[in-house]
């Protein structure tokens, strides 16, 4: 007997009342779907996510009934089933009425609404209501206390209670767009009586010495009130094609049960991420037998691993703290990227996962960072990494805030991040669940000044702690990205003390000792190859050019934003005519954008842009910032294990945008610092990295494998004009999961560039490294980029 679901998708009839003339408006819509499109159709829109203001939807905040009709036939309902009626994901406050019998109040996106309506449903000509609310009136009547702050200004103060993509409110990476819709599916389910819920496994224990796995699996099974549990026994069957792995059956006496067992290591294929082996996948089967026969299956995939974050509280000054990933007992470098939404209507966003998800699996990541400030992501993006060995680091939907210390808040966050975690938890891939996206990092200036620390935020330290150990206790979580511990803040505020009393000049041994976070976000405002080297943290989880980033070489973007880029060319964003703001739709984003490219291009190239030449600035742009990304890889790598991994942000553009931080746009078109990264990112890789700016440049065999590696290389230098010359060549040994010292770079001023290419195993890559000092002629990096993006797209695989 397995589990139906019959899809209430398709159109539905709309009304809402026009906020500009007070008339209904009766129309039809989509399910899934978000209401501005539905608007533009009408007419009552045009553009709903501009690039250049913020108030194209604000007439439609207030709209307080927006309201969808559906009426169906209910299909018959078999023997020895119940009927749930399910919504996936409504946003974001609403009713549900069913045949106009109030069944909910809802106000959370981020969680699933479920209600029994077996016995209240109809043969024919049900009714189906929902009642979605302005979340902006919403919010009025929520009024917080002065605890909770959602970033700086007005623009988010709405956010603070509603549990609604944050991003929602707009963001440097997306629009305002305070949607609202059913977004993902709504239907009918119908599930047997007897039935498995709330699987639950886990890999304890990788014993290499004894070599064993220790596994374990915890299930519920729903009985019928009418039975005893008489007659009935419980079958487990773990298998791969075929061939049993292990198998197990047992005679029950309660709803519940778990199994502890162990195999030998020698006969389990482990679940390895990308470069260490296989992300293999055992099938696994339960089955429950009442008198012999079959009477219940729940079938899913089992990859056999361990996931640790060995991580300490701090970083002290004397160097000492962890915080690295450990997968199957071995230390694993981490090189991946953040995670945005695919679309700002979340209704379009679940269809295009699969068209971006291959993007990071070609740049040989080995993790991705699903973001807070977005949406939790359906099975289907947790199915691909399973499938492709990518690991995944899971903020739970908090970002750039300090959350409500209020009871009902706390207790609403609860549910969802318990439906969220036994939702997902089974995914192998999933390495790590994170409280929040920044809001420790953001509370040390937030609330300078105050009593308070970053341990008071329940929500993190708490609610979703708790949430974790209850569902999901064989995997990690970290409280914040980055974590601020206490000791920081308060070493923040009696450095303030001693500096005003003038102590730390005169006695410097009176200064408290140093911690550090062991996690950073990176974004130097000044020279960024300098603050990489200088920042402490052991593990980078965000990092890229913050005052400039990448830009698309698109002629319909470009006509899309031509106008604004026209009228703020030469814009001074520190005139104080624009209020600061970090939205793509404001002004001073835009003029800031521009004007700090234009003086990296300036410190670089030795020459300026004008609009007319925005496709070689789009070329000068993408090339520093390129070289940003590398320079924050390839570091990082070779300083293992002083450094354990780096996430850059990001992978994809949200919407149409001229300029942002991400690779790809949102049509999924690389930019130019795609290819970069991908060389970079390699598991087995040859690179030149300068450890310390002021000393020359060594050639390090960096191997993200848990073999040895051995092969060839030579070194080719292509001069100012691009006349190719030898430079070097070589034999390199590279022991397993480590960096290796191959040869020095010899030290000159001559601008070159030095195209580095090895073989390994049969196959040939390459990579890059520039000698020499800024200012480089535009001229020159024009050949050189044409070199380089020949011999990279040679090496695409």
């Amino acid at each position: 007997m397995t589990t139906k679901k019959h899809f209430l998708h398709g159109e539905w009839m709309f009304s809402f009342t026009d906020p500009n003339t007070g008339a209904p408006v009766q129309d039809r819509a989509t399910v899934p779907g978000n209401v501005e499109p539905e608007l533009v159709r009408i007419g009552l829109l045009t553009d709903y996510m501009p690039p250049d203001h913020r108030r194209a939807t604000t007439q439609f905040e207030i709209v307080d009934d927006w309201t969808y009709v559906k009426h169906f036939d209910a299909p018959p309902l078999a023997d020895g089933y119940e009927r749930d009626l399910v919504f996936e994901g409504i946003d974001t406050v609403a009713e549900i009425y069913l045949n106009g019998e109030k069944l909910a109040d809802c106000a959370n996106m981020h969680r699933e609404w479920r209600f029994s309506v077996g016995n209240k449903l109809k043969k024919t000509d049900n009714e189906l209501k929902v009642i979605i609310r302005s979340a902006e009136l919403w919010a009025r009547d929520h009024m917080p206390d002065v605890f909770p702050i959602l970033r700086a200004g007005s623009q988010y103060g709405s956010a603070i209670y509603l549990r609604k993509a944050r991003h929602s409110w707009g963001w440097d990476n997306a629009p305002r767009l305070l949607t609202s819709g059913i977004f993902r599916p709504v239907y009918l389910e119908d599930h047997p009586v007897e039935r498995f819920d709330n699987v639950y496994y886990y890999t304890k224990q990788i014993d290499d010495a004894q070599g064993k796995v220790s596994l374990g699996l915890n299930w519920f099974y729903h009985f019928p009130r009418t039975r005893t549990t008489l007659g009935y026994t419980f079958h487990l069957t773990l298998s791969s094609q075929n061939e049993v792995l292990y198998t197990t059956e047992e005679e029950v006496f309660s709803p519940r049960g778990a199994c502890h067992f162990s195999l030998p290591l020698d006969r389990v294929k482990l679940w390895w991420p990308v470069g260490f082996g296989d992300a293999h996948q055992y099938d696994l089967c339960l089955q429950m037998r009442r008198d012999g026969e079959p009477v219940a299956e729940w079938n899913g995939k089992w990859g056999i691993r361990t996931v640790r974050l060995i991580q300490s509280e701090f970083l002290t000054e004397d160097d000492q703290g962890d915080f690295v990933f450990v997968v199957n007992n071995r230390r694993v470098m981490i090189r991946g990227t953040n995670w945005k939404p695919t679309d700002p209507l979340h209704s379009r966003a679940d269809a295009k996962v699969l068209k971006f998800l291959p993007l990071a699996k070609e740049l040989h990541c080995n993790m991705i960072r699903i973001w807070g400030g977005g949406i939790y992501e359906d099975h289907p993006f947790f199915d691909y990494c399973d499938e492709n060995g990518i690991l995944v680091w899971h903020d739970f939907m908090f970002a750039c805030e300090i959350t409500p210390r209020d009871k009902w808040f706390c207790d609403e966050v609860e549910k969802e991040a318990t439906f969220i975690l036994r939702k997902l938890r089974n995914h192998p891939s999933i390495a790590l669940w994170c409280g929040d996206n920044e809001n420790d990092a953001g509370f040390l200036s937030l609330h300078r000044g105050s009593i308070a620390l970053p341990s008071d935020q329940i929500v993190t330290r708490e609610v979703l702690r708790d949430a974790v150990l209850r569902n999901d206790p064989y995997r990690d979580y970290v409280e914040s990205s980055p974590k601020q511990p206490d000791e920081c803040a308060i070493e923040r505020r009696m450095e303030q003390i001693l500096r005003y009393e003038q102590i730390k000049q005169t006695d410097p041994k009176n200064l408290p000792p140093k911690h550090y976070p062991l996690e950073a976000h990176v974004y130097p405002s000044t020279s960024y190859s300098v603050a990489l080297r200088q920042n402490r943290a052991r593990f980078i989880g965000e990092t890229g050019p913050i005052t400039y980033n990448q830009m698309s070489d698109r002629e319909e973007l470009w006509e899309r934003e031509k106008e604004r880029a026209i009228r703020l060319w030469d814009a001074d964003h520190k005139s104080g005519k624009f209020a600061v703001c970090d939205s793509h739709q404001h002004d001073y984003y835009f003029a800031r954008w521009i004007s700090c490219g234009r003086a990296a291009c300036r410190e670089t190239y030795g020459r300026d842009f004008t609009p007319d030449e925005w496709k070689d600035y789009s070329m000068a742009i993408n090339l520093i910032g390129a070289d940003i990304f590398k320079d924050a890889i390839e570091y990082t790598r070779v300083m293992r294990w002083t450094k354990t991994g780096v996430l850059w942000w990001s992978l994809s553009d949200m919407w149409p945008m001229l300029f942002n931080y991400s690779m790809v746009d949102c049509d999924g078109n690389r930019k130019l610092p795609f290819n970069w990264i991908r060389q970079s990112q390699r598991a087995f890789a040859l690179m030149a990295v300068r450890t310390e700016l002021s000393h020359p440049a060594t050639l390090y065999a960096t191997n993200d494998t848990l073999s040895e590696q051995n092969g060839s290389y030579r070194i080719t230098a292509y001069d100012e004009r691009g006349n190719a010359a030898p430079f070097a060549t070589g034999t390199f040994h590279a022991t397993a999961n480590s960096a290796n010292v191959i040869a020095q770079i010899p030290d000159t001023d001559s601008r070159l560039l030095l195209l580095i290419e090895w073989t390994v195993n049969g196959e040939t890559h390459c990579n890059h490294f520039v000698t020499g000092s800024a200012p480089y002629p535009f001229e020159t990096w024009q050949k050189w980029n044409a070199i380089l993006k020949e011999n990279f797209q040679n090496d695409r695989m």
